[in-house]
């Protein structure tokens, strides 16, 4: 045979001996659905060397796919999405044709992708007697990480904000070395972290600005150190605490790998929260208008101090609302004439509260009313009559010639009237009005003046 066409043969054979047991991943055969129990029985022969399953992760989590196989020997590997990595290959052995033999071939963590696992005919021994085709099927169980993890957040660059009360969850695994967090501080503070993982080992540490070394605002240096004793089924939960300065610092977690020699997990599931911290109110300030009409409103404000205090609402409340009332959002309304507190407390716990006065005095006067009572030569008498209002103590009354009321008399009637006799000069003018008020201790509180009221 021509040399030529010996060496093409040659290569054409070792082309299809390669092509057929590692085809691509395109020509997958099949999915393996998750938690769906068992595939159907596939079988590998000596024409059916190689098999691929693609498996779909819609999320971070764990993935464990079980092989049971009634052959000798099995081989398998579990590959990336692009078939350049393995994360698996190993085979299983003492399968039989009336006891097979089962094994976990993938049991790990792994984030949201695909990934294909390969079952192909093992050719491992030579010289020994052992079965490599025979029946095969897969189950493929899947439990979400439940993340919220945002890849790349391996260095601090790309680090994910932490926001203060909202939990952090995220995965460490094998091809995770680093995830960065970032706080940022717009004042010196204690801030609490905690932190919950489900892995026997990872470590925790912090850095400055700077990605250096970091510092509390005491000068004590914050050491990296382990968070240990969380499994799958137990996780490890604990909050730590640090007095940092203002500005930006860095939270990480690197996967473990402090051991050998000894059994133990590093990847995995874990969280991180950092705790709203809280800043009670020391002082509070009220404002509004302490002096109302009866059936006014004025809304009220209360500010606290410090600025930064975590819940700066308050709740009012009245001491009298038969006099005046007030809501939640501190609009006070004034019921009738008296005197009582607006009371603004604290919703924080603090116990800080501030109380102030609120006087409702009466309502204008209608204008008066004057008519002729009696008349006896140049001298007539004049009957002042008015609308009563409820809840006051009395009435006062102004009269004169003048109309601006410069020269005036004054008098005072009690609530229980409402008329008032004036004796004038007939050919003279008069002028009038009247005003209600409340009497509160010695201090008497008058509302407006009526319009006033010309009469001869």
């Amino acid at each position: 045979m021509n040399k030529k066409i010996r060496l093409l043969l040659i290569i054409a054979t070792a082309l299809c001996l390669f092509f057929g047991i590692n085809r691509t991943a395109s020509a997958a055969d099949m999915t393996l659905a998750l938690n769906e129990g068992w595939t159907s029985v596939d079988t590998i022969t000596n024409d059916h060397k190689v098999q691929y399953y693609k498996v779909v992760l819609p999320s971070d989590g764990k993935l464990t796919v079980t092989l049971q196989s009634w052959i000798n020997y099995t081989a398998y590997k579990v590959w990336d999405a692009d078939l350049t990595k393995t994360y698996d290959a190993s085979q299983i052995s003492k399968g039989t044709v009336s006891e097979p033999c089962t094994k976990k071939i993938a049991d790990r963590y792994l984030p949201k992708g695909t990934y294909y696992i390969q079952i192909l005919q093992y050719n491992g021994y030579t010289g020994t007697s052992y079965t490599n085709i025979g029946d095969y099927r897969l189950k493929a169980e899947f439990t979400s990480g439940k993340t919220n993890e945002v890849e790349p957040n391996n260095t601090a660059p790309t680090a994910i904000a932490l926001t203060a009360g909202k939990t952090q969850t995220s995965l460490m695994w094998e091809d995770d070395e680093y995830d960065y967090y970032k706080l940022t501080l717009n004042q010196p503070q204690t801030v609490k972290l905690t932190v919950k993982s489900w892995m026997n080992y990872i470590t925790m540490g912090i850095r400055d600005a700077e990605f250096m070394a970091a510092t509390d605002v005491d000068g004590v240096a914050i050491n990296d150190f382990q968070v240990t004793k969380g499994s799958e089924t137990e996780p490890f939960s604990k909050t730590y605490e640090y007095k940092l300065g203002k500005g930006n610092w860095y939270v990480f977690f690197k996967k473990y790998t402090g051991y050998t020699g000894y059994s133990y997990t590093n990847t995995g599931i874990y969280s991180v929260k950092w705790l709203p911290t809280t800043v009670k109110v020391s002082s509070m300030k009220v404002t509004g208008t302490t002096k109302l009409v009866r059936g006014a409103t004025a809304t009220w404000t209360a500010t606290v101090k410090p600025a930064n205090a975590t819940n700066k609402a308050v709740t009012w409340s009245s001491a009298n609302t038969k006099i005046a009332k007030v809501s939640s959002k501190g609009v006070v309304t004034a019921v009738k004439p008296g005197k009582t507190t607006i009371k603004a407390t604290a919703k924080d716990g603090s116990g800080v509260s501030v109380s102030r006065t609120v006087i409702v005095i009466p309502k204008k006067m209608g204008t008066p009313k004057a008519a002729t009572a009696s008349k006896s030569g140049t001298t007539v008498t004049k009957k002042i009559s008015w609308t009563k209002q409820s809840a006051v103590t009395g009435y006062q009354i102004q009269y004169g010639t003048d109309k601006t009321f410069a020269k005036s008399t004054k008098k005072l009637v009690a609530a229980s009237k409402n008329t008032f006799n004036i004796k004038k000069n007939a050919s003279k003018q008069y002028y009038v009005r009247v005003r209600a008020y409340i009497k509160i201790g010695s201090k008497r509180y008058y509302g407006a003046w009526s319009s006033v009221r010309a009469f001869k």
